[in-house]
């Protein structure tokens, strides 16, 4: 069952703080005798207790029965006589029949469940289990196995057959060719009764591999768990490619073995396919990466926390000092370290879902993610300041400011501007009256008035991307506009305007002020102090490649630890799952981004930019320009090898792939980019070698969908050739002489 999800008036929102209170304080069952005690002992293990909601988790019968007793003991109220709103009382009765009716729909499933299991037990003939990895015959895309089911059989004989009298015609010929006919239908059926029977396997699709298929294929693939008969998939045996991905993949199954060479499936879908849930032999092998699984991962929960304490108290040490008492962007980063540090990064699903069944590999992905989180956080912040503070001089409207639209006459509010486009924007409909390179001039995040919307574009939008030049200021008169404001970065507050009106101002958090170079209370002490936590974490990124040296380490930049390259690709091939695997590639990007010198690591950043923009010119010329600077940074080069690739200069991107295997043999990301490179090509040898390289550093790498497009390739020019050499020989034959 999905976790119970509470909020007042259902329960009464006095009685749900009291207990919030209890059980944040102390969250023991001293005396059941007592209210609050007593709802304590109600409440199953990991619930989620605040005071605006109740998330309980329901594993078994006995949850259900006191959840019902706790809903009733939170709406008791104190005793009072106090009567409650007629909507109030309507709402939680409501409660109660919903209640009675999910539990009636509970029993119906289980009641199906249960006959879907009686039915799965016998499974004769039946080729593939739940997490077996198939693949089609004919469109080659690869699934994994998440149930099955008998096809039954219908003679398409005897639904045909016709009996009436009526249609006998008494001639010699005709009752000859009536009892041929009647031979061949009941051979016909009698073949169709001897049939074993089939199977039809419900299949969750490998992404990569859907979108390879493209088109009218893909649309209707993609909207569906697609399901195909036994004759039409076949095993896959190659374990590079048994690694499905797919978000849906954590609905029916916990993870991958790599022993097994399948997923396993998850509780419910174990119960309707007893028969298919594998059973794991003993294996030395497997036994001491499990153990070394565990090691490592508690290793990396414990540094990941070291590193986050030591940067928080950097932090503290700051705000503790500073003159100014709401210094609002450290406060933010510091409570983000604070949950790292004392191990507050449970995933809320999981720890509902899992509870404390949760492993150590599950449990260090929320520390590593955490972290990672962090980790792009400061770079995306420091970043942005950094290209605000070069561009601001030429902005002309702050945030917050309420503008017009030149063209289009719809009102709304700056909430961030870029000091060119994001986007190749020369051949936008709006753009077109406007004189110059319109690709280099200021554009602004706005949010409009949505009436303006409906009357502008026929339909409300939530954000508009315009140029400086299709802006002005907005009248006095028209400033009173219909925004929904994002309360965490944004305020609004009535000032006067002028002796006796007064208008809406708009003021963008300090966090935003920040990003885009706005003067703020602490501004320089906070400025300061993340670029000494930015400084620490690329010298510790460096520190875990092994280029970090006792100079550097002695000039207490860096958060010494004891992580290094090779644990995070020992988890990297070990997860059991893509979203994990996911997480885990990231971290190391980040890492082989890490620079020394900012400028430089920096100006990589501009380059991505450009890149992801469609400016492949000018992110390629920046990406020359770092490895002329520092010939020895890996990540300059594989984005130079993307450039060119993007730009077709396939020479010139294999050579500079190359450059960054030179430098980082274990840099999958270029190693895929060669697979890119020689499938284009149609080197489909080379293509898949490099591909295969790869998915042995980084096994959930969405390039397992090209190495099984590669791999088909070389059959199918195999097969051909061996067509080829069949019909020489033949023509050979042919044509020999008669003796």
């Amino acid at each position: 069952m999905p976790p119970v999800s509470l909020i007042p008036p259902r329960i009464d929102s006095e009685s749900l703080l009291k207990l919030t209170k209890h059980v944040s304080k102390d969250n023991t069952v001293k005396n059941k005798d007592d209210k609050y005690d007593f709802m304590k002992y109600l409440l199953p293990a990991n619930t989620i207790v605040d005071e605006n909601k109740l998330i309980i988790p329901v594993q078994c019968t006995h949850d259900i029965k006191n959840l019902v007793r706790l809903v009733y003991r939170l709406n008791q109220g104190n005793g009072s006589e106090e009567i409650l709103p007629k909507e109030v009382t309507k709402t939680r009765i409501d409660l109660a029949f919903e209640t009675f009716k999910s539990l009636n729909q509970l029993s119906e499933l289980l009641e199906e469940r249960k006959s879907k299991r009686e039915m799965n037990f016998v499974r004769d003939n039946v080729e593939f289990r739940v997490g077996d990895i198939v693949q089609h015959k004919e469109e080659r895309w690869r699934a994994v196995v998440s149930g099955w089911k008998k096809v039954e059989y219908k003679s398409s004989i005897s639904q045909n057959k016709k009996t009436s009298l009526t249609t006998k015609k008494y001639s010699m010929e005709t009752d000859i060719k009536m009892l041929q006919v009647k031979e061949k239908d009941d051979k016909t059926e009698k073949d169709e009764l001897n049939l074993k029977p089939s199977y039809k396997y419900d299949l969750i699709l490998d992404t990569g591999d859907l979108h390879l298929l493209g088109g009218k294929r893909l649309a209707e693939l993609g909207m569906t768990f697609p399901s195909a008969l036994e004759r039409e998939i076949e095993m896959v045996s190659d374990m590079s490619l048994k690694r499905i991905r797919s978000p849906w993949i954590a609905l029916k199954f916990v993870g991958f073995d790599p022993k097994l060479g399948k997923f396993i499936p998850n509780d419910v879908l174990s119960y309707e396919y007893p028969i298919d849930v594998p059973i794991r032999e003993s294996d030395n092998t497997f036994l001491h990466d499990e153990l070394k699984m565990k090691e490592v991962s508690m290793k990396l929960i414990s540094e990941t926390r070291s590193i986050a304490s030591k940067l928080r108290q950097s932090i503290i040490n700051v705000v503790s000092s500073s003159k100014h008492k709401d210094m609002q962007v450290l406060h933010f980063l510091e409570k983000k370290l604070e949950a790292i540090a004392c191990g507050k990064v449970e995933n809320t699903s999981d720890k509902l879902e899992l509870g404390s069944m949760l492993s150590e590999g599950r449990n260090v992905m929320s520390y590593l993610n955490a972290l990672l989180n962090f980790m792009l956080e400061i770079s995306d912040m420091t970043w942005q300041r950094r290209r605000s503070s070069r561009s601001s001089h030429k902005i002309k409207f702050p945030l917050g400011a309420i503008v017009k639209h030149k063209k289009y006459g719809f009102r709304g509010i700056i909430v961030g501007w870029d000091p060119t486009p994001t986007v190749d924007v020369s051949k936008w409909d709006g753009l077109q009256d406007v004189r110059g390179d319109v690709n280099e001039m200021p554009f602004y995040h706005i949010k409009p008035d949505q009436g303006d919307m409906v009357q502008a574009f026929g339909g409300q939008r939530s954000f508009r991307y315009v140029c400086e030049e299709n802006l002005e200021v907005c009248p006095f008169e028209e400033t009173s506009i219909d925004i929904d404001i994002d309360e965490a970065n944004w305020t609004s507050d009535y000032v006067k305007e002028g002796t006796n009106t007064s208008i809406v101002k708009y003021v963008p958090s300090d966090i935003l002020k920040y990003k885009y170079a706005e003067k703020f209370n602490g501004e320089e002490e906070t400025v300061a102090c993340i670029q000494k936590c930015q400084d620490s974490l690329s010298r510790t990124q460096e520190h875990i490649m092994g280029k970090c040296d006792s100079d550097s380490d002695a000039t207490g930049k860096t958060i010494s630890t004891n992580i290094n390259m090779d644990d995070l690709f020992f988890m990297l091939q070990h997860v059991d799952n893509s979203q994990d695997g996911t997480v885990i590639e990231e971290i190391i990007k980040e890492i082989w981004k890490c620079h020394p010198n900012m400028e430089i690591r920096f100006k990589l950043e501009e380059g991505m930019a450009a890149l992801l923009g469609g400016f492949k010119d000018r992110a390629l010329t920046i990406f020359n320009e770092i490895v002329h600077e520092d010939p020895t940074y890996v990540e300059a080069w594989n984005k130079k090898a993307t450039c060119h690739y993007m730009l077709g200069d396939m020479i010139e991107s294999e050579e500079s792939a190359k450059m960054a295997l030179s430098i980082e043999q274990r840099h999958f990301q270029a190693l895929s980019g060669l697979g890119l490179l020689y499938s284009e090509e149609s080197k489909y040898e080379k293509a898949a070698s490099s591909f295969q390289k790869s998915l042995e550093l980084n096994p959930w790498s969405p390039g397992s969908s090209r190495l099984s497009a590669c791999l088909d390739s070389i059959k199918r020019i195999e097969l051909k050739g061996v067509e080829s050499d069949l019909k020489d020989e033949g023509s050979r034959e042919g044509s020999a002489p008669h003796e």
